[in-house]
């Protein structure tokens, strides 16, 4: 970021570097929320009784939503 060409004023490199600071922690969250679903996209797959308990989880296993009924 320094050496961009407009590192000669300090104070522009700060309000230019908010920005990066700003879509590095984005990209964090994205990164961990892409995780997140991953494993809950796994746990779906893989047919497991009272997983998740939830509404969204049944169309991956309509009889587990019979046999809870």
């Amino acid at each position: 970021m320094i050496g961009n060409g407009m590192g000669v004023v300090t104070g522009r490199t700060q309000v230019y570097a908010i920005p990066a600071i700003i879509d590095a922690i984005t990209a964090i969250i994205g990164s961990i929320c892409a995780i997140i679903d991953a494993i809950t996209t796994r746990n779906d797959a893989i047919p497991q009784p009272g997983a998740w308990g939830s509404a969204p989880n049944h169309q991956f296993s309509p009889p587990q939503a019979s046999s809870k009924a």
